[in-house]
């Protein structure tokens, strides 16, 4: 049950679905903006919560995964494979103290002497694909950095893990949902439109609301400008591709998912220890690997998300899998762990 009439963003309003379903109430506590709720089950246990970051982890932990750079640190030191990663400091944060030295793009540009491109720079804190590009040149990488110095005071420069992108949720030990990411490739026929085309391999280009924010994504791409005349409504040439994703794969940018039903014995194990080590009860894990079907130790862990979100899946024709999940986190929040503390059993 409800007790407000507020419109949340999406990632509160599947959490209340769920709670719905359990019998739980939910109260938006912030009606302005709708992120600020409060979770009741009806036997004494009341949350409060911002936005999708259900109190379900360690806080410590949580910021440490939070921390791309340290949670890359506490994996490998694990025997996990990371990339290789260079860091570089906002000058207006760091650039008149002890840490002067390591500031600007200068890291990057002796790890790129030694390690060659092409090369992932992103922010060592924001999420939903803020930030990342996938380099080739010195020059394209400074720019990156100093794009990243505009919303995070650590820009990290990695180096390209290859193969087939996958995220991967946990919940106690037990897989709840996943994804294969895939580029967001527009095939030409000759007769739709690119539009048309991409609504046609991601429903969530076709939505009536969703496809705005999308398409906003797409129109903005160097790549459109160049090869379609900028313009979402010209018809691609049979056998013409285009490919938006530009090497980084997120939901949140230019790419679109094949969700995954469930993970082989192998790869579950290898996800317990991820999130032992971690020391995360709900954990999302991304990663490269050629498939999975091969060894898990061959995968490289490009980091880690204590509150991973279900949104695009559900936007993406999937959302009772999605509600299904947040339904699992909430009685786990309620309940005690049917687990030893991790890392700890």
């Amino acid at each position: 049950m409800r007790t407000t009439l507020a419109s949340p963003p999406l990632a509160v309003a599947l959490y209340q679905e769920a709670a719905d379903r359990l019998g739980f109430t939910t109260r938006i506590l912030d009606p302005e903006f709708g992120f600020l709720w409060e979770l009741e089950d009806g036997r004494g246990v009341r949350r409060t919560i911002c936005g999708a970051k259900v109190p379900i982890n360690d806080a410590s932990a949580a910021q440490i995964s939070g921390d791309k750079h340290y949670g890359g640190i506490v994996l490998e030191r694990a025997g996990f494979r990371v990339p290789s990663t260079a860091r570089c400091l906002s000058p207006a944060k760091f650039g008149h103290g002890e840490y002067a030295s390591r500031c600007g793009p200068a890291p990057a540009l002796e790890f790129a002497r030694e390690r060659g491109f092409p090369l992932v720079v992103k922010p060592n804190r924001l999420s939903h694909g803020r930030g990342v590009r996938r380099v080739v040149d010195e020059a394209s990488m400074v720019a990156a950095i100093d794009d990243v110095f505009a919303a995070d005071d650590i820009a990290l420069v990695q180096t390209f893990a290859t193969g087939r992108e996958f995220r991967l949720d946990l919940l106690d030990g037990e897989f709840l949902v996943g994804y294969e990411r895939e580029a967001l490739v527009a095939r030409g026929d000759g007769v739709r439109t690119i539009a048309e085309l991409l609504a046609a391999c991601d429903p969530r280009y076709g939505d009536p609301v969703e496809s705005a924010v999308r398409l906003a994504e797409v129109e903005r791409s160097t790549l459109l400008a160049e090869r379609a005349g900028g313009s979402l409504a010209t018809v691609l040439a049979a056998g013409t591709d285009l490919d938006f994703s530009g090497g980084v794969m997120n939901l949140n940018r230019c790419a679109t998912a094949r969700v995954i039903d469930d993970l082989p014995p192998a790869w579950s194990d290898w996800c317990r220890r991820v999130a032992e080590t971690m020391h995360l009860r709900h954990i999302g894990i991304d990663l490269r690997v050629a498939s999975l079907d091969a060894d898990p130790s061959e995968a490289v862990i490009l980091e880690t998300n204590s509150a991973p979100l279900v949104n695009q899946i559900a936007h993406m024709g999937h959302r009772e899998r999605a509600i299904e999940s947040l339904m699992r986190v909430l009685r786990a929040l309620t309940e005690p762990s049917p687990l030893p503390p991790l890392g700890l059993g």
